[in-house]
């Protein structure tokens, strides 16, 4: 999958769903870079809000993922 079409597909998860973490980009998008496609998608203009997460696993670790919230989508 070209990385403009990950782009594309990115916005559009963001704006149904309101946030994608790294996980849903792989199970849904196919897209297992996520953070250098928010870093495109950045680069051209659109504003993503980074949140760290933060969560106990079973055994008790601390672990965390990062969610992006879309702020401001580029208008063309």
């Amino acid at each position: 999958m070209a990385k403009q079409s990950q782009c594309k597909d990115i916005i559009e998860y963001c704006k149904k769903y309101g946030f994608i973490t790294a996980r849903e980009a792989v199970a849904y998008l196919d897209c297992f870079r996520l953070a250098a496609r928010i870093a495109d998608l950045e680069g051209v203009g659109h504003k993503f809000d980074h949140q760290m997460v933060y969560y106990k696993n079973g055994s008790g670790q601390t672990k965390h993922f990062m969610k992006y919230t879309l702020l401001v989508e580029k208008v063309s």
